[in-house]
């Protein structure tokens, strides 16, 4: 019998005691083969791999990843581009364009994209980007304002154009380094279906339409934590997870799960990365710096806003939001409670991460660390969950038929409602009052079933996912 491995070419270099030179196998080759142990930096021999699952009846094949583009991939890819960039056009340029779940339209075109840049303009005026603290706050850390400075050299008339298009994209690749993370196909294939992916998810997912009208950076986080996640190695990993987390300082999650994998050069890394980039904020806007700790953090005001009631009472998902709303009410939780439950929710997101990342489920493991992120936060909305579209890939990562693959077909089936239209009904009568509570705790309560059908969900299971190896053999020969 054969057994044919997709794997990356890696360097060639001598083994001890063998002549067979080192590979870097894939994520599938790692499922398909338990009995082989993974490196800190995702590489083994070739003759580990012999070892661990030869017999005189079977032999190992290696497949490698095409290194050479084909023509259809190459003109998939330009042509996945294009999409994105039509599709950019009608969301900037046609107001009332939506997805086919909405049944109303938009009345908030780019107003959190535009106060932005009205942020900026009193930057430069005042010296001073938190004040007034008001509708369309500046409620980034001081290291955000780097990221959003650029647009101060831009025509103003062609902001919400380029933001727009840079968030699709952004989203496309970080589709396109899962599919690339997961299968074996060259590049611009992968990049060709992410922008397919991407496309199709703002089309149907309500959120991510969400996401791009109010012009959030939602999409453009993800993709930083997914290239520090599966694409960059060595000395560099961690770069991107220490901006974004300058930037939003909720992908801090990320760092404390380098920390408990004991992985602490990356960890390190991204913090040093995120001080170094607040310390600049910090030079170059001194006045600002010091309101963002004196008044949003030392002074509250920003978790004050929140703490009194409302969007957050019907629009956010976290799990303190919950505690604000039908049945409950305003003040139940003080700060201590707050904390002890969000805390709770993020250790039950990184336990769940953990479990999958030793199953060799490095999608899912991601997925779930963001799911803690955004949960424990003081406030969720929406657009928050920009990364649905990466569950279609936990779905393929560990098989519909598992207890993961199932609660993320329901995530997904859920994030297609548009519950932003009947969520915050006058509740004048029982009906309206459970549609509410289903409406304003949706997200919730399906992202705490994803979390917890993890701990349902056994490496058996995973591996028998993958079926036959000669699909895979098939697959690879394509």
């Amino acid at each position: 019998m054969v057994h044919a491995i997709p794997v990356d070419c890696g360097r060639t270099g001598g083994y001890p005691g063998s002549a067979v030179p080192e590979v870097k196998i894939t994520g599938i080759s790692f499922r398909i083969l338990t009995t082989l142990r993974k490196d800190h930096d995702g590489t083994a021999t070739a003759h580990n791999l012999v070892r661990s699952v030869g017999t005189e009846e079977s032999t190992v094949t290696l497949l490698v990843r095409p290194r050479r583009a084909t023509r259809l991939s190459v003109s998939c890819a330009v042509l996945g581009l294009l999409g994105t960039l039509v599709m950019s056009i009608l969301v900037a340029h046609t107001h009332g364009f939506h997805p086919w779940t909405f049944a109303g339209r938009y009345t908030y075109v780019f107003r959190d994209l535009m106060g932005r840049v009205t942020n900026l303009q009193t930057l430069r005026r005042t010296g001073n980007i938190y004040v007034p603290f008001g509708v369309e706050a500046f409620t980034y850390p001081p290291g955000a304002i780097l990221m959003f400075w650029p647009l101060v050299w831009l025509p103003v008339s062609t902001i919400p154009f380029l933001w727009t298009w840079l968030s699709i994209l952004c989203l496309a690749a970080s589709l396109a380094l899962c599919l690339n993370h997961l299968t074996p196909r060259h590049w611009t294939t992968n990049f060709a279906l992410g922008c397919a992916l991407a496309l199709a998810s703002i089309m149907v997912l309500p959120l991510e339409v969400e996401c791009l009208i109010w012009g959030q950076t939602a999409t453009i986080l993800l993709l930083f934590v997914v290239l520090d996640s599966l694409a960059v190695k060595g000395r560099g990993r961690g770069i991107f997870v220490g901006l974004a987390t300058a930037f939003k300082i909720y992908p801090v999650v990320f760092i404390i799960v380098w920390l408990w994998r004991r992985q602490y050069r990356e960890a390190i890394t991204a913090v040093v990365t995120a001080s170094v980039t607040t310390g600049i904020a910090w030079i170059l806007w001194p006045t600002s710096f010091s309101t963002f700790v004196r008044v949003l953090i030392i002074g509250h005001e920003e978790f004050g806003r929140f703490a009194n009631g409302g969007a957050a009472t019907y629009a956010s998902s976290s799990v303190t939001s919950f505690f604000m709303r039908v049945p409950f009410h305003i003040g139940l939780l003080n700060w201590a409670w707050d904390g002890v439950f969000s805390a709770l929710v993020i250790a039950l997101g990184l336990c769940a991460a953990q479990r999958l990342w030793k199953m060799d489920c490095e999608i899912s493991s991601m997925v779930c660390v963001l799911y803690a992120s955004i949960l424990g936060s003081p406030v969720a909305w929406d657009h928050y969950f920009a990364f649905a579209p990466l569950l279609v890939l936990v779905i393929r990562e560990v098989g519909v038929r598992s207890w993961l693959g199932r609660s993320s077909l329901l995530a997904l089936a859920v994030f297609c409602v548009p519950w932003l239209f009947f969520h915050n009904s006058l509740e004048t009568s029982t009906y309206l009052a459970i549609r509410d509570f289903v409406a304003r705790n949706a997200f919730l309560l399906t992202s705490l079933t994803v979390l917890a059908s993890v701990f349902a969900t056994s490496r058996q299971s995973v591996q028998e996912r993958f079926g036959p190896v000669e699909r895979w053999r098939r697959k690879a020969l394509r």
